[in-house]
């Protein structure tokens, strides 16, 4: 699946191996597979080595695999879309972590969006550690929205939402280990 937005599929279904969700269809060495479906299978993907955003990672990575994130600020890429975020894990159940702890990797909710987004049933197999999930832009922001899932945030810093740091319904994440920090939101 690639060049599909703002998902490339909704709904339960079964990965029955060899699924590659890529952003761009570009095929430089002509062997009809996208480039970013041309990594090594070992499992784990490297943002922004291999892939340029986390949520080209996620799209490209299977069920169980795993995410390192290197330092940076990561933010959306289409903040006026409806239910934008820096990523969404899309129900995956991934390993998604900062390499160099939460100091130095930084999700900023852009203008409108949120910075993590879990709507497709996450369940706490879907693990988010050592980020910033903070808002820099103007607008009224959510850092984190869950609903209907339960991802496990762990070692995380919430902070500096104009809306509200953390909006759960319907779900019961696992928090551990996480500072909420001045977020102004009701």
């Amino acid at each position: 699946f690639c060049d599909n937005w703002p998902t490339h599929m909704v709904g339960d279904w079964t990965d029955g191996g060899g699924t590659c969700f890529s952003f761009s269809c570009n095929d430089s060495d002509g062997d009809g597979r996208p480039d970013e479906c041309d990594t090594v299978g070992d499992g784990v993907h490297h943002v922004p080595e291999e892939y340029k955003t986390i949520q080209e990672a996620i799209y490209a990575a299977g069920d169980h695999d795993e995410i390192i994130v290197g330092p940076g600020t990561y933010t959306c890429e289409d903040p006026g879309a409806s239910f934008a975020s820096v990523f969404n894990p899309g129900g995956k159940r991934l390993w998604i972590h900062s390499s160099d702890g939460p100091e130095l990797t930084i999700i900023d909710s852009c203008n409108d969006a949120y910075g993590l987004l879990f709507d497709s049933g996450e369940t706490p197999e879907t693990l988010i550690e050592g980020f910033t999930i903070s808002f820099s832009g103007q607008g009224y922001s959510g850092n984190v929205e869950c609903f209907m899932s339960s991802p496990t945030i762990r070692d995380c810093i919430i902070s500096d939402s104009t809306g509200i740091g953390m909006r759960v319904h319907f779900c019961s994440p696992i928090i551990s280990n996480c500072t909420f920090l001045n977020n102004n939101g009701g």
